[in-house]
């Protein structure tokens, strides 16, 4: 990707506002399983209002040393002297929230939220409602219409769980979120636009992993896609993870969007998701398999 920011132009890609509110980051998943807690259930993730704040990647694996997950800096606020258990993931950005707002001394506390922007990003958290709100303007990443193999820009938060459960042992696995669209915009022309390349998402996505030793801890992506604004409802989705710099080449799975979702998700209406992914991630698992992936499980 080129860094000379000076020339970009403003004209490319979409601009894309995303709040996620009290559940996509509460991110409520709940176990069903003996030990399991509220009732019979156990939220699988820690920290569910960001109280403790959250570390933040570098924008790519080759600046953090061939780790994409190695921390660039935290967003730190309120009792955040511990370790965070979130993650901020700014992959395949040329702007950095450390460098550009953190560094730069420009975090901004207003009415509950606290507010992290650098260039072309913005992260609000309100560690008191379990609210997030993330900010894309992709127009200020790119110069030209992204082509076939380069990186786009990814905003992710995201948690290791540290479950190491086999599927066998749950009854359930309830995902439960709530999330608003809030705006979104395309700003290409139609002959620049290829639906094939260029799209806005919201996904959810966990690994289902193989930790024997014999699979040298091999794994499969597992998730939804509540919105691609290439489709009124996103379809099931069964393929291998390529197509950008640092593709995995693993199975990855989405949910047919019809089996969680009445309609199509529409901008400024609060959508809720709740949805047992367990027969799901199972019947995926089945096909990664038939496919030859997770070959040693």
């Amino acid at each position: 990707m080129n860094s000379n920011v000076g020339k970009r132009k403003r004209k490319f890609f979409k601009r894309a506002f995303l709040i996620l509110l009290a559940g996509l980051m509460i991110l409520s998943i709940f176990c069903g399983c003996a030990s399991g807690k509220y009732d019979g259930y156990q939220n699988l993730y820690v920290d569910p209002n960001f109280a403790r704040g959250f570390k933040v990647t570098y924008k790519d694996h080759e600046e953090g040393g061939g780790n994409g997950f190695a921390n660039r800096g935290y967003l730190t606020y309120g009792d955040t002297q511990d370790n965070p258990w979130w993650r901020i993931c700014q992959w395949g950005f040329d702007h950095c929230l450390i460098e550009e707002c953190v560094e730069a001394g420009k975090e901004v506390y207003e009415d509950g939220w606290y507010k992290y922007h650098d260039t072309s990003k913005k992260v609000e958290v309100n560690p008191e409602t379990g609210s997030i709100y993330l900010y894309v303007d992709a127009g200020k990443e790119y110069e030209h219409p992204r082509v076939y193999g380069e990186q786009w820009p990814s905003l992710l938060v995201d948690q290791l769980t540290g479950s190491t459960r086999r599927l066998t042992e749950y009854e359930e696995l309830i995902l439960d979120f709530e999330f608003t669209l809030t705006e979104k915009q395309n700003l290409m022309t139609r002959q620049e636009y290829n639906s094939d390349l260029h799209s806005l998402q919201l996904f959810w996505y966990i690994t289902l992993q193989d930790l024997t030793h014999t699979a040298q801890a091999d794994y499969m992506w597992f998730g939804i896609c509540p919105f691609d604004d290439r489709y009124e409802m996103p379809p099931e989705y069964a393929s291998v993870d390529v197509g950008h710099v640092d593709q995995t080449n693993k199975f990855t799975f989405l949910v047919d969007t019809a089996k969680y979702l009445s309609e199509p998700v529409k901008v400024g209406e609060k959508v809720h998701v709740k949805y047992d992914i367990l027969p799901e991630l199972k019947r995926a698992y089945g096909i990664a398999k038939e496919r030859g992936f997770l070959s040693a499980s």
